[in-house]
Formats: structure tokens, C-alpha cells, sequence
């Protein structure tokens, strides 16, 4: 079992009646996936100090039921876009929901002109006091549906600058 990127997202919900868990696992998160004598195996990893672990086991059969509900489902949708880029419209409708989710946050102080998105790239500008609050505004952008990846251009300021 070998551990491999995770290039896009995925989220695991779990809820109990008296309680609650929701996680994501992004970019700098990693899976495996494997099979025994009667199930499969689904773990996803998130490293670091904050590590999470997730894994899903399902019987064949209740795994070829899954498989033919997404075939259906898939079957339905419009065929999905390949195409690498996204439209300037897009673009503006990540940013729009990148910075509304920012404003909601009361320790994001980032000025609007500071993040740009090109092709579903968001492109992070501003400056931090914090490697906490720099992780964090890479994994709100990380998190923002439409994005494809971030890029991280911003620099450490001492708190004295302030």
C-alpha cells in the first residue's frame, strides 16, 4: 500500500446523532486504495501537525451498488469540461467566493486587490504575521470550488511592522 497525492479534494462527512465530523482533505493530502478477499478500501491522509486519517471499507456488494448509482448519475450530467483553462467569468466567480468566504473570517485581513485568479489559478499576494494564518489562507483558497491550484506569493511580516 503506497500512499499517492492528492490532486484535487475530497471531504468526508460523518454525523452522529449528538455529534458531527466534517474534514477535507486537499491538495497536500494523500490516499490509498486497495482491495481484500470480500471489500475494498478507501484511506485518505492529511500529514502534518493537524494529521487526519480516514478510511472507508465496503463490501463488493454494497460497492457495485455505489458504482451503478454513479454510473446513472454520471450518464445524466452534461459531459465534463476538459479543457485546462476557465473562462474570465469563472475566474471572477472564484475570486467573488474566495473573498466572501475571507470576510466571514474575522483573522483574514486581506485587501481584495491582493489575490488574483488566472485560469482557476488563485494567485495569493499579501502579506502575514503568522505560518497559521499564511496555512490558512492557502487552504481557503485551496478549498474554493473551481480552483485548480494555488499560488503563493506572499511574504512574512514582522510584527513590529504593524
Amino acid at each position: 500500500m503506497s500512499l499517492h497525492p492528492i490532486s484535487d479534494k475530497a471531504e468526508v462527512s460523518v454525523d452522529f446523532p449528538d455529534k458531527a465530523y466534517i474534514g477535507s482533505f486537499g491538495r497536500h493530502s494523500q490516499y490509498d486504495a486497495y482491495a481484500d478477499a470480500d471489500s475494498v478500501a478507501v484511506r485518505l491522509v492529511r500529514p502534518g501537525e493537524d494529521r487526519r486519517e480516514a478510511v472507508v471499507h465496503l463490501h463488493y456488494g454494497l460497492l457495485a451498488g455505489i458504482l451503478v448509482e454513479l454510473a446513472r448519475s454520471l450518464a445524466a450530467r452534461a459531459p465534463l469540461d476538459e479543457a485546462p483553462g476557465g473562462s474570465e467569468a469563472d475566474d471572477q466567480a472564484i475570486r467573488a467566493r474566495l473573498l466572501a468566504e475571507l470576510q466571514a473570517q474575522r483573522w483574514a485581513e486581506v485587501s481584495p486587490a491582493n489575490i488574483t485568479v488566472k485560469d482557476g489559478v488563485v494567485h495569493l499576494w499579501s502579506s502575514y504575521l503568522s505560518d497559521q494564518e499564511k496555512r490558512a489562507l492557502v487552504v481557503a483558497a485551496e478549498s474554493t470550488p473551481g480552483v485548480r491550484r494555488v499560488e503563493d506569493h506572499m511574504r512574512r511580516v514582522a510584527a513590529s511592522l504593524i
